[in-house]
């Protein structure tokens, strides 16, 4: 948007400095100057429509809810668009070590895995011969009409609970429960279905890890790019400017023309353009690369726990 109104305020300045006239020539010229001020002043309302988007999209990103005092806000960018350095990322070697380390999905991956190691043991278990050992013990005491001695004796609550204290009349037992599964198929079945499920599962950890390594892989090849793009995108720039300056020293000694200026300012505002787009891919293809190694929530200091905080957003 920046390079949009530097844009137009060159293209108004130039329109204001040329002289009105009847001459053929300089009638051509105002009308090439107003043209050029309508197309840019059109660049300018669309770059403004697709800030203010993006500032709706972050807005609707970083908090809950967007109230009418956020909604209000609006949004600068301190931070500039970051420069090329040669350390900017890992070697391809320690990106890939990261990215086993750190990638969630792997980590998932193993732990069904294990998971699943401990699904077949126990299936195992239901093929193997089981042996159970059980002993029970339990003092019992009698109430009611009982005979003792060619008598009735009558024994109530009180004569219960003593006996079942003093052991009167125990019962217990003990045995030997050996079990021997033959052709159990239901078993087995389940047992071919685990292990199919591990392998399976193994085949999926592969092929995360292919993919985690294709991702890192094109994550280095797009920040190289990006960084190749970046310094020949300024020079142009310099460049732009330099014919820029020459142009109106020219125009300024009678030795050019309007049409010329307006080219040469043209030409500067897609150089311009063009290495602003060059330092956006370069950031992006920085986020890319720490979205391959996993690694992009560690660098901007996010921690999983602060999403259940209540307090924050």
């Amino acid at each position: 948007m920046e390079v949009a109104q530097r844009s137009l305020s060159f293209g108004r300045e130039k329109s204001f400095r040329q002289p009105e006239g009847s001459h053929p020539r300089r009638a051509g010229e105002n009308r090439s100057c107003a043209s050029e001020v309508a197309r840019r002043r059109e660049d300018l309302i669309v770059a403004q429509a697709r800030d203010h988007d993006q500032q709706e999209q972050l807005k609707t990103a970083i908090s809950k809810q967007v109230h009418s005092e956020l909604a209000a806000a609006e949004i600068v960018a301190a931070d500039r668009l970051p420069e090329p350095k040669p350390d900017d990322i890992l070697a391809l070697e320690a990106a890939l070590r990261l990215a086993a380390k750190s990638r969630p999905e792997i980590e998932q991956a193993d732990l069904n895995i294990r998971n699943q190691e401990i699904t077949i043991k126990a299936t195992r278990s239901g093929l193997l011969p089981s042996l159970n050992l059980f002993a029970t013990y339990a003092p019992q005491g009698l109430s009611g009409n009982q005979g003792a001695g060619g008598r009735i004796v009558r024994a109530g609550f009180a004569e219960s609970l003593s006996q079942t204290l003093h052991n009167t009349y125990p019962d217990y037992s003990l045995g030997v429960s050996l079990g021997i599964p033959l052709r159990n198929r239901a078993a087995r079945a389940d047992l071919a279905r685990t292990l199919l499920e591990a392998r399976q599962l193994e085949t999926k950890l592969r092929q995360a890890k292919n993919q985690v390594e294709q991702d890192v892989r094109r994550a280095v090849v797009a920040v190289t790019e990006a960084k190749a793009e970046v310094e020949p995108a300024g020079e142009a720039v310099k460049l732009a400017g330099q014919m820029l300056d020459g142009e109106q020293e020219k125009f300024r000694l009678g030795q050019s023309d309007t049409f010329k200026v307006i080219q040469a300012q043209r030409d500067l505002a897609t150089a311009e353009g063009a290495e602003v787009t060059a330092h956006s891919n370069y950031a992006k293809a920085l986020v890319q690369f720490e979205q391959a190694t996993g690694s992009i929530l560690e660098r901007n200091r996010i921690e999983i726990s602060d999403a259940t905080n209540p307090r924050l957003g």
